[in-house]
């Protein structure tokens, strides 16, 4: 069954339930559907509160905007460093941005900082 890949697993499952075959037809297609597309470099999308970042992304990016250091920024907000490194990435990739510079200067330019 391993050398069959997930397809055929799916498809194993449906075969145990053969009252419920709409559900294994179900499995089978979400698990086969093309992956969307994002562009390489997009706009950050304004949410209703008018910044596509999460609380504490807002508050890496504050300290970020500060000139704080990852290990810095752990100890004041009581977390891990690579939890820093995960958002710091996170918010580069949702600001379409590649470098804390770049981010700074766009965050400032949107009003977010």
């Amino acid at each position: 069954m391993l050398g069959a890949g997930l397809g055929a697993a799916l498809l194993k499952v449906g075969d145990v339930a053969p009252e419920k075959p709409e559900l294994a037809e179900r499995r089978v297609t979400a698990t086969t559907q093309a992956p969307v597309a994002t562009p390489a470099n997009p706009e950050p999308v304004a949410s209703a509160g008018g910044a596509p970042f999460s609380r504490r992304e807002r508050q890496v990016l504050e300290q970020v905007a500060a000139g704080a250091t990852s290990a810095e920024i752990a100890e004041r907000l009581h977390i891990s460093i690579h939890t820093v490194k995960n958002h710091r990435k996170s918010i580069l990739r949702k600001a379409g941005c590649r470098n804390s510079g770049q981010l700074v200067s766009r965050c400032a330019a949107l009003g977010l900082l």
